[in-house]
Parts: structure tokens; C-alpha cells; sequence
């Protein structure tokens, strides 16, 4: 499995360290996404695994046991990731520092958004048909690209961009007119 990395003080040690490291970040990895880490905390996880190596490699009497020694102390520091994960509440003194929102200001808010947005498909609905597709397609969340879009709407790709430029200027002034 493993070839016998040198785990002395010398300069190839890093070259060792720097191949254990491309071979298992995978599997420190993957340990950190089963404890349900944030990508932040597995990076952290991660890299205090890899210092208690460096820190504790003299100590390793067997080179063929470093990939579960490296499993083990990353599902420790994954636990410990999670245990101060809930640790970290706010105080009562950091939740002063933010004022109050008036729960008014939310629903007017809403109504809003909500009179914009029946506006915006309003104006999209007086598009003509092939630009009203094309806008609609890029309000859709999976955010298609422009290559899906052209293969939806039977249009040649480089006219995606045109065309959705000419619907957005059309749109802007159907908006303005509804104002």
C-alpha cells in the first residue's frame, strides 16, 4: 500500500507528508461530509489533522497504520467541530447590538415585492412570444445557460445573448410604462 514513507526530520519528509496528503485529503474529506461539516469546519478539521501528523509523525511506529490513524483523529476533530458548532450561541450583549425590526415594515415589504413582481410578469407577458420564452427560461432557478436555453427555444446559440438583450431593453420600458 503505502511506500514506506520516511517520517525523519529531513527535507524529503515534507515531500512524504505532501504525498500522504494528496493520497488521503480525499478520505478526510469524506469523513467531514459524514459528520455533516460545513465546508469551512471539514477544512478545519482537516487541517488540524494534518498538523497533529506533522506534529506526531516520530510517534508513528507504522507507516501502513497512517491512513487510519489519519480517519481516526479527523472523526475526533470532526466531533469536536460539532460540539463547538453549538457552543458558539449569541449572548444576550451581542443580540443588543441589533435593533429591532418592526414586523409593519416586514408585511408592507412583502406586499411590495409582491406588487413588483406581479408588475415584472405583467410587462414579460406583453414580450413577443420568442423573447417572453427566453426571459422566463433565465427566471427559472435552475438558471439554465445559454447553450439549454438555445436547445429549448430553437434558436443558434449566439443569439441568445442579442435576443435577451433587445427583451430586456423592451422590458425595461414596459416597466416604466406600468409605473
Amino acid at each position: 500500500m503505502l511506500a514506506q514513507p520516511n517520517f525523519a526530520k529531513t527535507p524529503s519528509s515534507a515531500l512524504n507528508i505532501a504525498e500522504l496528503a494528496d493520497r488521503y485529503a480525499g478520505l478526510l474529506y469524506s469523513i467531514g461530509r459524514r459528520y455533516r461539516l460545513t465546508p469551512e469546519e471539514c477544512d478545519d478539521a482537516a487541517q488540524s489533522t494534518w498538523l497533529a501528523l506533522c506534529q506526531n509523525a516520530e510517534h508513528i511506529r507504522d507507516p501502513q497504520c497512517v491512513a487510519g490513524w489519519l480517519a481516526t483523529t479527523m472523526r475526533r476533530f470532526s466531533a469536536a467541530a460539532l460540539r463547538n458548532r453549538y457552543r458558539e450561541l449569541p449572548t444576550a450583549d451581542s443580540m443588543d447590538v441589533f435593533p429591532r425590526v418592526d414586523d409593519a415594515a416586514d408585511v408592507a415589504d412583502t406586499v411590495a415585492a409582491r406588487h413588483t413582481t406581479s408588475r415584472l410578469y405583467q410587462a414579460i407577458s406583453q414580450l413577443p412570444d420568442r423573447e417572453r420564452r427566453l426571459i422566463r427560461l433565465q427566471l427559472d432557478p435552475a438558471q439554465r445557460g445559454y447553450a439549454q436555453i438555445s436547445r429549448t427555444i430553437p434558436m443558434p446559440i449566439g443569439s441568445v445573448g442579442p435576443v435577451r438583450g433587445r427583451a430586456l431593453r423592451r422590458l425595461r420600458t414596459l416597466l416604466h410604462d406600468l409605473a
